[in-house]
């Protein structure tokens, strides 16, 4: 038995995908029609629109109270199953994130593309290098910070 909540919750998913139900007239059928390609299984027809859309909102509903108890048969299942949601084993694997903690901080285009270049190159460990170096040679005493303002040179400023 699927719980309400359940479809409750993927319902309103949906229907942020979906976004605005609006029905087109269709001249083969003679009638109002909406269908999305996220649900091709669903879709409702009728002569007035407001028909259209509260009936293709009872019918997604329905469609995902089966699909939650597993009652579509295997090809609507993968016609309609696209769209990712909750599956065992999923994800990354426990543990496998990085051990060291990290930042992101901004800098300039012109500065990042270097970085990235080092880093292709010769790798972390050079990168380090490099900006060990760096330290050493503008000797950047304990007080003043440096501030990096994009298509500029460095600035310092004292801290207060």
């Amino acid at each position: 038995m699927t719980r309400k909540a359940d479809i409750d919750k993927e319902f309103q998913m949906a229907l942020l995908e979906i976004g605005l139900i609006e029905p087109w007239w269709s001249k083969e059928d003679g009638m109002f029609v909406f269908e999305h390609n996220a649900y091709p299984r669903v879709i409702y027809a009728d002569l007035d629109k407001k028909t259209v859309q509260d009936g293709y909102q009872r019918a997604l509903r329905e469609f995902i109270k089966e699909r939650l108890a597993g009652n579509l048969s295997e090809e609507a299942e993968r016609v309609t199953s696209g769209r990712g949601g909750k599956r065992s084993g999923a994800g990354r694997p426990k543990g496998s994130g990085t051990k060291e903690p990290t930042e992101s901080i901004r800098i300039p285009k012109s500065i990042a593309a270097k970085i990235r270049e080092i880093v292709q190159v010769r790798g972390w460990q050079a990168l380090g290098e490099c900006l060990e170096d760096y330290g050493r040679k503008i000797k950047i005493p304990a007080k003043i910070t440096p501030v990096f303002t994009p298509g500029k040179k460095i600035s310092r400023r004292k801290k207060a």
